[in-house]
């Protein structure tokens, strides 16, 4: 995350977002998705794509749906980048992770697994995610870390309604044993603009953001925050979604 303020641009994507499906369990309300039918290549197709990334020297994939772990094949699939050096992180909503799933994980040599929440609270989460959902991707975190996992992590998006928690932040990730956090602030769309409870941050909400992601890193707290004002897209990243399609941006 760090080497996005470094590559300012790079003449082919170092770091890709890899969309393996859209297909999901959930219809979380923040969702930039709109289409949760497609269930992605075969394995024959996404191998081959993987072959073409790995050829194109891109340094970094992050693995992301819909929830890729609906994948049967995603294993095999981490397994290809990992054996060809490419640093792969892994974006889930946690239902599925169990401790065969975590294991499995684990014996990949995957560099990373984050669960992302829709806020730091069983109210916010939940009000977009469903009832109980909040508490699974807490236990999948612990799963995942009782695997073995180095580095597990947590994404949260970030809109008007759950942007007063962000204060308990650094409580939470201590809660969990978690040192990593990646801060999305909400966009309107997809699924987002059409069933979300929430909106965008205003520019009062994200200067209170920025000046509280600047305290936690003045007081020396040992949690890694990526830079949510620090974008990529188009410049040195993109996005290959289910069909095998290249963009620029997530939600573009």
């Amino acid at each position: 995350s760090k080497a996005q303020n470094v590559f300012i641009q790079t003449r082919v994507p170092w770091y890709l977002l890899l969309e393996v499906n859209t297909s999901c369990q959930l219809r979380c309300t923040a969702c930039y998705q709109n289409d949760f039918s497609d269930s992605g290549l075969s394995t024959r197709q996404l191998l081959r794509l993987i072959d073409d990334i790995v050829e194109s020297e891109v340094l970094y994939v992050t693995i992301l749906g819909g929830e890729p772990t609906l994948r049967k094949d995603l294993i095999t699939v981490i397994k290809r980048l990992r054996e060809n050096g490419v640093f792969v992180k892994l974006i889930t909503n946690g239902l599925l992770i169990d401790e065969q799933q975590a294991s499995s994980l684990a014996e990949t040599f995957i560099n990373q697994v984050e669960v992302s929440f829709d806020g730091i609270s069983t109210v916010t989460h939940d009000r977009s995610r469903g009832v109980g959902n909040f508490d699974k991707a807490i236990k999948a975190i612990g799963v995942l870390q009782r695997a073995g996992i180095s580095r597990v992590a947590i994404i949260v998006t970030i809109d008007n309604v759950n942007i007063h928690e962000m204060s308990s932040l650094p409580r939470f990730l201590d809660d969990l044993n978690v040192k990593e956090v990646y801060l999305s602030r909400f966009k309107a769309v997809g699924r987002g603009a059409t069933h979300n409870h929430a909106s965008s941050l205003n520019v009062t909400e994200l200067s209170y953001l920025n000046k509280l992601v600047d305290h936690w890193r003045n007081i020396g707290l040992t949690i890694e925050v990526t830079d949510i004002n620090t974008c990529s897209c188009g410049r040195s990243s993109a996005v290959i979604d289910p069909k095998g399609n290249l963009r620029p941006c997530s939600f573009g």
